[in-house]
């Protein structure tokens, strides 16, 4: 999904909060460069539109997952300040 099919199904819901998660097949239980800039500019589109960005979700194959508002350097990000 892109960024603008995301803001659609976001204002078509009225929403003022969101947590998005993304699926990543392999590599490192860690938040990668690409997610927290991922995350920032997600956070900055809805910003734009007065929506919060909670959180934003890894899923790796298997049952491995990251929350990136639990990585101190994530929650900058998430919470517009970065």
């Amino acid at each position: 999904m892109d960024m603008r099919q995301m803001m659609q199904i976001v204002l078509g819901s009225n929403a003022t909060a969101v947590v998005a998660a993304i699926h990543r097949s392999g590599g490192k239980s860690k938040p990668t460069r690409q997610d927290r800039l991922l995350a920032g500019k997600l956070a900055h589109a809805l910003s734009t539109i007065n929506v919060r960005l909670l959180d934003l979700i890894i899923v790796f194959s298997g049952k491995d997952y990251v929350c990136m508002s639990s990585f101190s350097d994530c929650q900058l990000i998430l919470r517009g300040v970065v």
